[in-house]
């Protein structure tokens, strides 16, 4: 078995932290009174495509997605666009306008432009219009 070779320090007396003594000798100069906090935090992309978002100035976490149900679809959702929604938010109805990147939806979080000022109402199909249940009895009562 082979010994371990002392350890060289490169400066008599440093106690191997030169690089530590000239890091305080450089804030000595130009102290820094804060650090820089970015306005949003960005995770990892999730298992769905989606990514997850923290804005920092409202606590909030959200999420920014693509979508990919058919209910997004005809609540409003345009194809191969990026949406942005709370986290908790769980319906289908789009919260936010569209976006054309992911990128483009993190940048309108980070300026505090992604909301909708009203939340969008889900379009109607113009070849289905929306017709109240009929009880069994008004089924038996229309004409054939």
């Amino acid at each position: 078995m082979r010994r371990p070779r002392p350890v060289e320090r490169t400066e008599a007396g440093s106690g191997g932290y030169g690089n530590a003594a000239r890091a305080l000798a450089i804030l000595s100069l130009l102290p820094v009174s804060e650090i820089p906090v970015p306005r949003v935090h960005v995770g990892g992309r999730q298992s769905d495509g989606s990514v997850r978002v923290l804005d920092r100035p409202s606590g909030e976490s959200l999420v920014v997605y693509t979508p990919r149900f058919t209910q997004q679809f005809s609540s409003g959702h345009l194809a191969g666009r990026w949406y942005v929604r709370k986290l908790t938010h769980v319906g289908v109805i789009p919260r936010s306008l569209p976006f054309p990147t992911a990128r483009a939806a993190v940048e309108a979080v980070e300026a505090g432009r992604w909301a909708l000022s009203t939340p969008a109402k889900p379009r109607q199909d113009a070849r289905r219009p929306l017709r109240p249940w009929a009880t069994p009895d008004e089924s038996r009562d229309r004409p054939a």
